[in-house]
């Protein structure tokens, strides 16, 4: 999933302080699709961050927020999700 996500926006691991918008994005996604595809609890995947659940909680609702309101972003998310599918 990270492969993934580093392939199409940026790596989620850079430096978790840095707020540049892509990497923000990056991880959003990168816990999104942890939660969601590879099982792992809110608590887990954020620890993968070095992160609370409060970070997988929201970003999976920032996702959710984008998602309805975003058609590039939309767009982004199904082609990761798409490919995240495959690995599965």
């Amino acid at each position: 999933i990270r492969a993934i996500i580093t392939k199409h926006l940026a790596d989620p691991y850079t430096d978790p302080a840095y707020r540049g918008a892509k990497y923000i994005k990056a991880r959003q996604f990168f816990l999104y699709f942890i939660y969601r595809y590879a099982g792992f609890t809110q608590e887990a995947a954020a620890s993968l961050l070095n992160k609370d659940h409060a970070t997988t909680f929201h970003s999976i609702k920032c996702v959710n927020k984008h998602l309805e309101k975003e058609k590039d972003y939309f767009k982004l998310f199904k082609l990761i999700e798409s490919e995240v599918k495959l690995i599965k």
